[in-house]
C-alpha cells in the first residue's frame, strides 16, 4: 500500500511531514470507506434486506491476510459497534493468502480483502467474483 503513496522521495516531503501525514490519512480514509462499502454491499447480497431495511443478522466471515494497519478501520468499526448497529455480525478471520480461494469455494469464509487468489481462481473458471479491486 505504501509503495504507491510516495512516488518520489523529495526533501520537501520528507522534511515537512505534514504532506506525508495528509497523504497517509487520505489513504486510510479511502481504505476504510472502500472496505466498509464492500462489506455493506456484500452483506446486503448475502443476507437479503427485509421490507423495513433491516438485515436478518446472519454472520459474515471476512478473511484478511494479517493484523496490519491497513485493516484498522474494520477493527475500529467492530469495536465501536458500527456493523452491529446495522444488524451485521462480522467475524474477521486471519488467514494465509493461498488459502483464501479454497476457503471461499468451500464457504468457510464469505468475503475477503485478499484479491489475488480469488481473482486468479475466478479467471480460471471458479465461481468467484471480485467486487472491488484497487
Amino acid at each position: 500500500m505504501a509503495s504507491h503513496l510516495f512516488c518520489s522521495r523529495s526533501p520537501e516531503i520528507e522534511a515537512s511531514g505534514s504532506m506525508a501525514t495528509r497523504l497517509l490519512m487520505k489513504s486510510v480514509k479511502y481504505w476504510a470507506a472502500s472496505i466498509l462499502a464492500v462489506v455493506w454491499l456484500a452483506a446486503l447480497g448475502a443476507t437479503g434486506v427485509q421490507a423495513q431495511g433491516k438485515s436478518s443478522g446472519a454472520k459474515i466471515r471476512l478473511a484478511t491476510p494479517s493484523a496490519s494497519l491497513s485493516y484498522l478501520p474494520i477493527h475500529v468499526a467492530l469495536q465501536k459497534g458500527f456493523f452491529a448497529r446495522r444488524g451485521l455480525d462480522i467475524e474477521v478471520i486471519q488467514m494465509a493468502a493461498g488459502l483464501v480461494a479454497p476457503a471461499l469455494l468451500n464457504r468457510a469464509v464469505d468475503y475477503t480483502t485478499i484479491p489475488s487468489g480469488p481473482a486468479t481462481a475466478g479467471a480460471r473458471g471458479a465461481p468467484l467474483k471480485v467486487i472491488c479491486f484497487t
